[in-house]
């Protein structure tokens, strides 16, 4: 019997309630995120992003601390335990997730129902989606925030030509900046989507840039003007980003980070780095690191990045050897899948599917080269793995027997 999309929802809430009941057992859920412990300590102390000593909390943006602050003042409010809050929010908003999954399928491949439902079976099912839940997490919200704005973008380019889808599609892309700063660059890759996919209508292409600049610019405002009434500084989203440069080259000198083996090479630039690390002040004292080291062994601080760059695929921040194992399993078998996937969707030779892809393409080689520059975790990875489940869908649609409904 082939069931409603919705009973999937509601059968995928039951799974991830059991799963973070065994989380709950196994000690490791959380409804607190020690990223966020003080911006979110000091709404609740002062009703806002300064603590007592007039110090403002700006290293991270501030949609994601207001979320687990509303979180806390519902727990206050209702008695209801601020973990199974925590784990009602994650859960919810990962099924808006899985349904923004099945809304581009639907509006792209619009004759494929059953690969629509396929890809958020798929997403919502991956392991990895799974365990994002399991603490508060920015990139959870950031996920559904970013799959809507492709949505509207998609929708805006392929079929509704009104500049509304568009509007909407560049508010929510603003709003996933300000919950987590690394999709900072995103709007110039909306950007050269609309600049190449219109390129014969010039008028249009340019009215939509400036539209995508103009919406993010005003719906991060306010936050960049409260900065600098605040502290005089211009901060942009986050005031970490530099030391998120420098927790990049820190592979075995942070006391819960297990040891690995690496080659000397990478070591080497590793530990070179850590010995001179207070002296790191900005990007251009990182630049000028770089730029020594690639004069005294280009080959090391090449194999560092190569190294670096495979690992974005599997990394935990633990560096845990056990798990870090069967993650880079899944991982080769989800790329594989997805490339095999890819290549069959480019081959049907049909603009909106190519368009699609060339997005999701351009999307995971900024999220790959982003979290090359800064610590290499697969985290930083699971909103373009998330999107990875549209070509294996399409694959798993081509393939399956055509009996097999979901």
């Amino acid at each position: 019997m082939k069931l409603s999309y919705k009973t999937y929802y509601i059968l995928f809430f039951i799974l991830y309630a059991l799963a973070h009941i065994v989380f709950y057992k196994m000690g490791i859920l959380s409804s607190e995120s020690q990223d966020y412990t003080a911006p979110v300590e000091s709404l609740i102390n002062n009703g806002s992003f300064l603590d007592e000593t007039g110090f403002l909390w700006n290293k991270t943006p501030p949609l994601f601390p207001l979320w687990l602050y509303i979180q806390y003042q519902i727990a206050v409010f209702t008695g209801i335990p601020q973990i199974l809050l925590t784990s009602l929010f994650s859960i919810v908003i990962t099924l808006f997730s899985g349904h923004f999954i099945y809304k581009i399928v639907r509006l792209v491949f619009s004759e494929n129902e059953r690969m629509a439902r396929l890809a958020m079976l798929l997403f919502l099912s991956c392991p990895f989606i799974i365990y994002a839940t399991y603490k508060p997490l920015s990139l959870v919200p950031f996920c559904v925030l970013l799959y809507a704005s492709l949505y509207y973008l998609l929708k805006y380019l392929f079929y509704d030509k009104d500049y509304k889808q568009l509007i909407i599609s560049s508010v929510l892309l603003g709003l996933a900046l300000l919950t987590r700063p690394i999709g900072i660059l995103i709007p110039l890759i909306y950007a050269l989507v609309c600049i190449i996919y219109l390129f014969k209508h010039k008028k249009r292409a340019f009215v939509s840039i400036a539209i995508i600049a103009s919406v993010i610019a005003l719906t991060i405002a306010p936050w960049t003007a409260y900065n600098y009434a605040k502290s005089n500084q211009f901060v942009l989203l986050s005031s970490h980003g530099v030391n998120s440069i420098k927790d990049g080259f820190n592979l075995s000198n942070k006391f819960y980070r297990e040891k690995i083996e690496v080659s000397e090479d990478v070591s080497m630039i590793s530990n070179s780095f850590y010995e001179q690390r207070e002296e790191v002040q900005n990007l251009g004292d990182v630049l000028t690191f770089l730029g020594k080291k690639w004069e005294e062994d280009k080959g090391a601080l090449l194999n560092f990045y190569l190294f670096k760059a495979q690992r974005v695929w599997y990394g935990l921040d633990s560096q845990n050897s056990k798990k870090e194992r069967y993650i880079k399993i899944i991982s080769i078998l989800y790329i594989i899948l997805f490339i095999t996937g890819s290549v069959l969707i480019f081959r049907q030779k049909n603009k909106q599917y190519s368009w699609l892809l060339i997005s999701i393409l351009l999307i995971t080689f900024y999220f790959w080269g982003m979290a090359i520059v800064v610590v290499p975790l697969l985290r930083y990875m699971l909103p373009s793995i998330g999107l990875f489940m549209i070509s294996i869908a399409f694959l798993g649609d081509a393939y399956l027997p055509k009996r097999l409904r979901v």
